[in-house]
């Protein structure tokens, strides 16, 4: 306490105690502003902010200056087949028009099994 540092660092880095500093302080009825660095005391704040600041004019009053403006990179085509469609993020759904296979059930009308179809049949195939 008395270096004001801590072996998880928070307090070394930031300058204000870390919560195992408090619960020492606490246990030691201390006082808080004693272990905080002074850029975070009250005076400090006072003495930083105690000249005027002053607003800046707006845009239509600033000087042009002489430099050739920022453009964007030119847009190159990229190989292979263009997209139809936007990628989609993993949370967001697909397309209106499109329905995924983990919210479909698929049946087929003679097993009446789910997930099933006319390739991976239980059932034998009967005849018309």
């Amino acid at each position: 306490m008395d270096f004001k540092t801590c072996t998880c660092r928070i307090w070394d880095i930031s300058g204000i105690p870390c919560a195992h500093a408090l619960a020492v302080l606490t246990y030691t009825r201390g006082r808080v502003e004693e272990l905080c660095d002074k850029a975070f005391h009250k005076d400090m704040y006072v003495k930083v902010y105690n000249h005027f600041i002053h607003a800046l004019l707006g845009e239509k009053y600033w000087s042009l200056v002489d430099y050739i403006p920022v453009r964007p990179p030119a847009m190159k085509r990229r190989p292979g087949r263009p997209l139809v469609s936007r990628r989609r993020e993993e949370d967001e759904s697909g397309p209106s028009y499109c329905v995924p296979l983990e919210h479909m059930t698929v049946r087929r009308s003679i097993c009446i099994g789910l997930w099933n179809n006319i390739r991976n049949c239980c059932s034998p195939p009967q005849c018309h």
